[in-house]
């Protein structure tokens, strides 16, 4: 069973991904000023090989509380009677890199 959480307002808010917590540098970059063992890491030599020069950037997360937000979506343009929500803006919100179980 798939469980949806949705907010209600009554203004219209702002839609998109919030509360991520990253820093984006180049593949380049990241192995020379924050992590210089990557390159021994197959995932990063198979990033190199596809960019050579290590110009594709990369978001960078200090911590798991940093990679994890809310996407909120909406509004829904279409409710119908039986809906328990009285205000007029209805968004669906969903974790974005994490989940809402502790």
């Amino acid at each position: 069973m798939t469980q949806y959480y949705y907010i209600a307002s009554s203004h219209e808010l702002p839609t998109g991904s919030f509360g991520k917590n990253k820093t984006v540098m180049t593949i380049r970059d990241y192995i020379e000023k924050v992590n210089p063992s990557a390159k021994d890491q197959i995932v990063m030599q198979a990033l190199l090989e596809k960019d050579p020069e290590g110009d594709q950037l990369m978001d960078i997360y200090e911590t798991e509380l940093d990679a994890a937000g809310l996407y909120v979506a909406g509004p829904m343009k279409s409710v119908d009677a039986s809906c328990p929500f009285r205000q007029p803006f209805i968004y669906q919100v969903d974790p974005d890199g994490g989940s809402f179980e502790k």
